[in-house]
C-alpha cells in the first residue's frame, strides 16, 4: 500500500460526471519512412506488452477510518491500451470530435486510472497517441517530464518506453507508514505549518485591506471575478480545439514589449476571450481573472502527484488596445508571483486547496450560478523538451495539453512547449462554449495585432529583405558578375501565421 496526499485524494473528492479530473496529452506523429503496413499493429502489441509499474498499476483503496491508500494491481492492457480508427476519410475535424468525446468520459475507479488511444487513420498515415491519466496520479509538469523520458532525440532509435514503464523516480511515491513514523513527520512539520498559519493571516490580512480600499496589493480577492458566460454550470460533454505558434514570435514580442513569453501568452488569451465575449455581448465592466497554476517543485523533485499552486491574476480591461493589455497583465502576474514567492510552498498549497475546496462546495452545492466566482477560467503554461522528439522513428510533430476545468468555470486554456512552438490546447463545456475553436481561431489572430502594434510584422519582413540582398550580393559577387541595369528585383513574400 502506498500513501495518498490529501491534495491528491482532494482529486476524487471533487470528481463528479459533469466535471472529470484527469488531465490529458494528444501527439500527433508522421509515420516512419520504413515502418511498413503493419507498424501501428505492431506498436499495439509491443505497448500491450509492456508491464505497467508505479503508479499505473495502482488503483484506489479504501482504508477504515483514514484517508484511502494506493494497493497495487495488475493492469488488464487491453482495457489501458486501445487501438481506434477514425471514420473515413479521416481528417482533424474527425480527431477532435473523438478526442473531445473521450475527454468527457470518466476513467473507471475500479482499475488504474490512466487510458492510452492509438488512432489512426489521419491524412499522409499520421496517427495520434491520446493519454489520459487521473489528476491524482500526477499534473502536467510531470507528464511532461514522463514525456521526455518515454522517447527519444534520435530519430534511429528503436527505443520505446511507454509512460506506464517508468519505474523509479517517476512512479515513485511514499509508502504507507507506521505510527511511529507518521508521529515523528508530525513533529517535523508542526514548526513548518505553525509558520504557514502565520503567513496565511498575513495574506488575509491584506485581502481584507484592499476590500476595505485601504490596501494598494494587485493580488485579485478570492471570489470576487466578474460572472460571465465562462461561469456557467459545467456539463458532462466537451469540446477541444487547439492552436499552434512559433514559440520564437512569442519571445520576439515578449521582448519587444519589454515581458516574457508567458505575458505574451496570457495576453493573447486574454484578447481573444475579450473579442469572443465582446462578440456575444458578454463583456465584463471588470478584468477576467485567471487561475495561473504554478509548479512548487524543487528542481531535483521527480515524484508524481501534485506539488502546485493556482495563482489567481486579474487580466486587463476589455477597452484596452493590445499593448496596454499587455502592460497590465505584465505588471498583475509579476506582483502576484513576487508576492507569493515570499511565502513558504506549505503555505501556497494550504491557500490553494482552502480557496479550491471553497470553489468546489459552491459548485457541488448549486451555489456557483449565484456567488461571484473564484476565476473565470485556467490558463495553464507547461515548458515542454526544446527538440524533437521520435517514436520508433516516428517524428512527434505536436503535443497539445489537455486538462480538467475548475470549479465554477468552462474553460481550460493549457499551453506546452515543444521543438520551437506553442501548443494551445483548449477544453471547454460543449454546451456553454459551443463554438470553442472560433474562440481559439482568435489567438494567434490576436499575436498578428500584437506584432503589429510593436512594428515587429514591418521589422521582419525588412530583415528577411535585406538578408536577401546581401545573399544576393554575395554570390554575385562570388561569381564576378554585375547587376544588370534596370533588372527585375525580387518580390518578397510575407510570411503566414501559424
Amino acid at each position: 500500500m502506498t500513501s495518498i496526499s490529501i491534495l491528491d485524494y482532494a482529486m476524487f473528492l471533487t470528481e463528479t460526471r459533469e466535471s472529470p479530473r484527469h488531465v490529458a496529452g494528444l501527439s500527433l506523429f508522421d509515420p516512419p519512412a520504413d515502418g511498413g503496413e503493419d507498424f501501428i499493429l505492431r506498436m499495439v502489441e509491443d505497448m500491450r506488452a509492456v508491464p505497467a509499474c508505479p503508479p499505473f498499476n495502482w488503483k484506489l483503496g479504501s482504508r477504515l477510518g483514514a484517508l484511502p491508500v494506493w494497493t497495487e494491481t495488475e493492469p488488464d492492457m487491453k482495457h489501458h491500451v486501445r487501438h481506434l480508427a477514425l471514420p473515413r476519410p479521416g481528417g482533424y475535424a474527425e480527431l477532435m470530435k473523438l478526442v473531445s468525446d473521450l475527454h468527457g468520459e470518466l476513467l473507471d475507479r475500479s482499475r488504474p486510472v490512466w487510458e492510452f488511444y492509438i488512432i489512426e487513420g489521419l491524412p499522409g498515415g499520421q496517427f495520434a497517441f491520446y493519454l489520459k491519466v487521473h489528476h491524482a496520479y500526477a499534473d502536467g509538469a510531470t507528464m511532461s517530464r514522463w514525456l521526455d523520458v518515454s522517447l527519444s532525440t534520435d530519430p534511429k532509435s528503436d527505443k520505446f518506453r511507454p509512460m506506464w514503464s517508468l519505474a523509479g523516480p517517476a512512479g515513485r511515491r511514499r509508502r504507507q507508514q507506521s505510527l511511529t513514523q507518521v508521529l515523528e513527520e508530525f513533529g517535523k512539520t508542526a514548526g513548518r505549518q505553525l509558520v504557514s498559519v502565520a503567513e496565511l493571516y498575513t495574506m488575509i490580512l491584506k485581502h481584507s485591506l484592499k476590500a476595505l480600499r485601504l490596501g494598494d496589493s494587485k493580488v485579485p480577492i478570492p471570489f470576487t471575478a466578474p460572472r460571465t458566460l465562462l461561469n456557467q454550470r459545467l456539463t458532462a460533454p466537451r469540446s477541444v480545439a487547439t492552436a499552434t505558434i512559433d514559440l520564437e514570435r512569442l519571445r520576439r514580442a515578449g521582448k519587444a514589449a519589454g515581458g516574457t513569453i508567458n505575458d505574451v501568452v496570457l495576453t493573447l488569451c486574454d484578447a481573444a476571450l475579450t473579442r469572443y465575449l465582446s462578440e456575444h455581448g458578454e463583456l465584463p465592466p471588470k478584468p477576467l481573472v485567471a487561475e495561473m497554476p504554478v509548479d512548487l517543485r524543487a528542481e531535483d523533485h521527480e515524484d508524481g502527484g501534485n506539488v502546485i499552486s493556482i495563482l489567481l491574476v486579474e487580466m486587463a480591461r476589455g477597452n484596452m488596445n493590445v499593448d496596454e493589455r499587455f502592460n497590465a497583465i505584465r505588471d498583475s502576474s509579476h506582483t502576484v508571483i513576487k508576492e507569493f514567492s515570499g511565502l513558504s510552498n506549505d503555505a501556497v498549497m494550504t491557500y490553494t486547496l482552502v480557496v479550491q475546496v471553497l470553489a468546489q462546495l459552491g459548485d457541488s452545492l448549486g451555489l456557483a450560478e449565484r456567488l461571484p466566482p473564484l476565476g473565470n477560467l485556467v490558463i495553464s503554461n507547461v515548458p515542454g523538451p526544446p527538440q524533437a522528439l521520435f517514436m520508433r522513428g516516428a517524428r512527434m510533430t505536436g503535443i497539445f495539453p489537455l486538462s480538467t476545468v475548475a470549479p465554477g468555470t468552462v474553460m481550460n486554456i493549457t499551453v506546452f512547449s515543444y521543438a520551437g512552438k506553442m501548443l494551445f490546447g483548449l477544453v471547454a463545456g460543449r454546451d456553454a462554449i459551443p463554438d470553442l475553436q472560433q474562440l481559439t481561431d482568435y489567438i494567434p489572430e490576436s499575436l498578428v495585432e500584437f506584432e503589429q502594434s510593436l512594428g515587429l510584422s514591418d521589422q521582419e519582413n525588412a530583415e528577411k529583405s535585406s538578408a536577401a540582398r546581401i545573399k544576393k550580393t554575395t554570390k554575385k559577387k562570388r561569381n564576378g558578375k554585375k547587376s544588370a541595369p534596370g533588372a527585375t528585383k525580387g518580390r518578397n513574400k510575407k510570411t503566414g501565421t501559424p
